[in-house]
């Protein structure tokens, strides 16, 4: 993803004659200023994601442990790490990142696998944070 951020950035940078044309300096104007806002809007989540990852859920000797773990794998490390950074990104409300990290959480726990862990993210990229509260409604209905 970063290849096709550079390629756009190389390509706006290498066509300054765009910048003659007033409608095309605009569109760059506002494409750059749109990449501030993206990433400053990723970087919220992902403070939200840390915030929740270190509310104290999890304790101190267990996240050590796991964090021992991937100082080992790193591969597993690299992998991990490139799957949360593209789902915080994928999320648009603020709430999905602190969501993801209870997810995350119970996969440090070992309450549940990896695979779950994927499967509970993809469920949370599709569902509405308001049908939270229609499903919670239906379940104390039922």
């Amino acid at each position: 993803m970063d290849s096709i951020a550079n390629i756009s950035d190389t390509f706006l940078e290498a066509t300054g004659i765009f910048e003659i044309f007033p409608v095309f300096s605009t569109a760059v104007s506002i494409y750059k200023a749109s990449k501030n806002f993206i990433n400053k809007h990723n970087l919220n989540k992902l403070k939200n994601f840390l915030n929740s990852l270190n509310d104290g859920r999890i304790k101190d000797d267990e996240l050590n442990a796991y964090i021992q773990s991937l100082a080992v794998d790193k591969e597993m490390l690299n992998q991990e790490t490139e799957y949360l950074l593209v789902l915080l990104e994928r999320q648009l409300e603020y709430d999905k990142s602190s969501i993801l990290a209870k997810f995350y959480i119970e996969y440090l726990k070992k309450g549940i696998s990896w695979e779950k862990f994927v499967e509970y993210s993809g469920i949370l990229e599709r569902i509405i944070t308001s049908d939270f509260e229609v499903l919670k409604y239906f379940k104390r209905y039922s």
